[in-house]
């Protein structure tokens, strides 16, 4: 069976900031009663480690009619009848509100090396999802919030939220048009490199995101074009000391064109290619000492997609990727782009997920440098009975500036539990290490962070 997994399209921009990423895994019918939102969700919370509008390399193709027979269904998206919210009925559309609550614990709440202070959390984490019920076109509205209140640190305080909207409209049997837009306010995690001063409390931003998409599909093969604009927009940076800092240098919009074909040679096996052009433009105040980071840039690439039924399916692809700068220590830069996903199924109550990427991201911290981040993580779901999930995963990135010495790497581990009572109620918990450790030559200095935390969700 060919594999069409539903990781989102460009994913998955601080895929959205981590601490939300460790919530979000411990919520069991995530992933399944926001499959077909993924495409905007995911691109807030999921892998990547900076704000830049390449996260994912590959646009995710639907599962053509009888390509779906047999499929396996990793653990989390496993319908569970007794357990899934069942919504509510509004005329042509179906309502499922959910909110979780829950405490949590940091053992450093401003994730930094020099001021380790560990802090108790308050957390709410409401959300609406709205979808219609058509036999022929789709229409979904989301909303949702990440709120984290640290107990006598005010100046960590998080509010986090996203506004969305989606839709397709079913031209014909084989021709179909999408269309995607968001706004959300984001919370940089430390551990991603994109706040590099000891001094910072909180680094947030707004993203506003559009997508037109266009999709034909006819016996074995599929066409996708896209057309994406991505604008993010830096509030100012809380210091420790309660004032502020000015980030509008960071401020850039993102245009990109995509394009990809695939052909299926057997229910098992396809073959697909991408071309895509994008353009970066930052809006650097007159007067600042960053170096302009303007860009225009072309990726290529070629990949395939297995399923073997009853035990693995993955997709993997390799390509090519050239950026022209206008104005940075590195005018132009080119190399290698990979990305892989490997779901193997030991049995149907166990899934292991094995995920590769590398891309090329732009940074504003270090004087503009681009780098290259390379990606790997592995992580188990195991259901001990139909109503209790269990999980673990790791994951480590490493950032290679172009042009300077400068290297990182990342730590993730995480552990965490889900505990199905009813159809309106699941408990969870979970147990997070995060680890950064910055090169001798850099200025920035090793940090990690102990977070637990446990919650309770009501849904209908």
């Amino acid at each position: 069976m060919i594999f069409f997994f539903l990781a989102p399209d460009l994913a998955q921009t601080t895929g959205r900031y981590m601490n939300a990423f460790c919530a979000r895994m411990r919520v069991a019918n995530a992933w399944r009663e926001s499959a077909a939102l993924a495409a905007i969700a995911g691109s807030l919370w999921a892998p990547a480690v900076s704000a830049q509008d390449n996260d994912s390399l590959l646009i995710q193709p639907v599962v053509p009619p009888g390509f779906g027979a047999g499929r396996d269904v990793p653990v989390r998206e496993q319908p569970r009848k007794d357990y899934d919210a069942v919504g509510m009925a509004i005329g042509s559309f179906r309502l499922f509100p959910r909110v979780s609550t829950g405490a949590e614990f940091s053992s450093n709440a401003y994730q930094n090396a020099s001021n380790t202070v560990a802090a108790p959390v308050i957390t709410a984490v409401p959300s609406l999802d709205l979808r219609s019920n058509w036999n022929r076109h789709d229409l979904r509205l989301h909303a949702d919030g990440s709120f984290y209140k640290y107990i006598g640190e005010g100046n960590r305080d998080e509010a986090n939220w996203l506004l969305s909207a989606s839709s397709r409209f079913d031209a014909t049997k084989e021709l179909s048009f999408n269309s995607t837009t968001s706004i959300a306010q984001i919370t940089v995690n430390r551990f991603s490199g994109d706040v590099f001063t000891e001094l910072a409390s909180v680094s947030s931003y707004r993203r506003n995101y559009t997508l037109l998409g266009a999709r034909y599909a006819a016996g074995r093969a599929q066409i996708t074009l896209n057309a994406e604009h991505l604008d993010l927009h830096f509030n100012p940076l809380k210091l420790l000391n309660g004032s502020e800092l000015s980030q509008e240098a960071n401020d850039r919009s993102v245009t990109r064109l995509n394009g990809q074909i695939e052909y299926a040679f057997s229910p098992s096996v396809a073959v697909f290619s991408q071309i895509s052009g994008s353009k970066i433009e930052f809006d650097t105040p007159v007067g600042t000492s960053i170096a302009r980071a303007n860009s225009n840039g072309v990726r290529v690439l070629a990949g395939t997609r297995v399923d073997f039924v009853g035990l693995a399916r993955a997709t993997i692809a390799a390509g090519y990727t050239l950026r022209d700068y206008d104005d940075n220590n590195s005018s132009r830069v080119d190399g290698l782009s990979a990305e892989m996903e490997v779901l193997v199924f030991p049995s149907a109550l166990t899934t292991l997920t094995f995920r590769a990427t590398r891309r090329l991201a732009d940074s504003r911290i270090i004087d503009g440098l681009p780098f290259f981040v390379t990606d790997y993580s592995a992580g188990i779901d195991h259901a001990v009975r139909r109503n209790l999930l269990l999980e673990a995963s790791v994951r480590a990135f490493y950032q290679n500036y172009v042009s300077s010495s400068l290297r990182a790497r990342s730590f993730i581990a995480n552990t965490g539990v889900t505990y199905l009572v009813s159809p309106k109620l699941e408990f969870g918990g979970f147990l997070n290490y995060s680890q950064r450790v910055p090169d001798r030559s850099s200025t920035e200095r090793r940090y990690s962070e102990i977070r637990t935390g446990v919650e309770v969700t009501f849904k209908r």
